[in-house]
């Protein structure tokens, strides 16, 4: 197994504004192993990454409840178009970024929520974790 890398795991989950979760470590999910030609072919360093567990329909379809997503912790300037792990001052969340002129939209793809519209003073507020490299989920 010297050709395998172990990821750490995590829990990010979309809270709401009240809520607080910062990423932490998960006892629902063992580590996930990956090999290291998967992640060279990815072009991430497995030093700089981690496994987080989100939960949530905001994302649906493309995160349809409950998965495991990679996200690379150096990939942290935003794209247009790219889905990065966020937080917003205590709120944590999953997100496709729009990148306009003055302000950056933090784009449901599940129509049945709405868009956050982040500019102004709150734009010093968002940090980036990483951006979304993989998504891992069970099937019914």
């Amino acid at each position: 197994m010297e050709n395998t890398n172990f990821i750490p795991d995590c829990l990010l989950a979309d809270t709401p504004p009240s809520e607080s979760l910062q990423p932490e470590k998960s006892t629902a999910t063992p580590p996930l192993l990956f090999s290291r030609e998967l992640m060279d072919e990815l072009g991430i360093d497995r030093n700089h990454c981690g496994i987080f567990s989100v939960h949530g329909e905001a994302m649906k379809p493309t995160l349809d409840g409950r998965c495991e997503l990679l996200v690379d912790f150096s990939d942290n300037k935003l794209a247009d178009g790219g889905i990065y792990a966020l937080q917003i001052g205590s709120r944590s969340l999953v997100r496709r970024v729009k990148l306009l002129l003055r302000q950056i939209i933090l784009a449901c793809d599940n129509p049945e929520y709405p868009d956050m519209t982040i500019e102004g003073e709150d734009l010093n507020r968002l940090k980036v974790i990483g951006r979304v490299r993989g998504v891992w989920r069970t099937f019914p």
